[in-house]
């Protein structure tokens, strides 16, 4: 990026908790982090050629914190046998964990989780705390507008993944009850509500 003329490279996730380097054309191999960085900064270095500069900019920023519901602890989800349940890797890392995860939901009641969005002009970039589903992005994107949304994943801490709510009913991985997969399906949508409220904010 610095041989492109771009001085200062920010790079920031976007809602990337169900997408993949990998490629299902080459048998579902991931591509290098070599290769992932070099394509990111050839379509980059695109956009710079091409792009404008404004002399001011209009800048702004707001959080808030939502408090988060936990998924309902049933002996399925504690087994893993929900519906599309998917325990990767060594299911045992799943059942060392469990009592912890048990211990910190009951003791927390509830998840703690900053939603802070930065305006520049007519961009608001919306940091989310978690590894969150496309589709729930993409709400945010179509309902911003005219505010021209980007939405910033695993910013200002990390409370796992965060999938949409027809997720659940699929299964997977990412919605497998977890450490890493703890929240209820409604989590997704009030991170989203608090998000609209701060650009409607601003936009009032």
């Amino acid at each position: 990026m610095k041989s492109c003329g771009c001085p200062v490279t920010l790079f920031l996730n976007g809602a990337e908790g169900n997408i993949s380097t990998s490629d299902p054309r080459k048998g579902g191999l991931d591509m290098s982090m070599e290769d992932a960085g070099r394509a990111l900064a050839d379509r980059a270095g695109e956009a710079l050629s091409e792009m404008s500069f404004r002399q001011d900019v209009k800048l702004g920023a707001q959080a808030r914190t939502v408090r988060l519901p936990y998924r309902a602890i049933t002996e399925d989800e504690l087994r893993g046998t929900t519906r599309g349940a998917q325990r990767f890797v060594d299911p045992g890392i799943y059942e060392r964990n469990m009592p912890q995860l048990v211990e910190r939901i009951r003791e927390r009641g509830t998840q703690p989780a900053e939603v802070q969005v930065l305006f520049l002009d007519e961009y608001a970039f919306v940091g989310i705390p978690a590894e969150y589903f496309v589709q729930l992005g993409l709400r945010i994107k179509e309902e911003a507008h005219p505010c021209r949304a980007l939405v910033v994943g695993c910013a200002n801490g990390h409370v796992g993944y965060v999938p949409h709510r027809e997720a659940f009913r699929r299964g997977g991985y990412e919605t497998t009850f977890a450490m890493s997969s703890r929240l209820a399906p409604e989590a997704g949508d009030m991170l989203a509500d608090c998000a609209m409220e701060i650009i409607g904010g601003r936009k009032a």
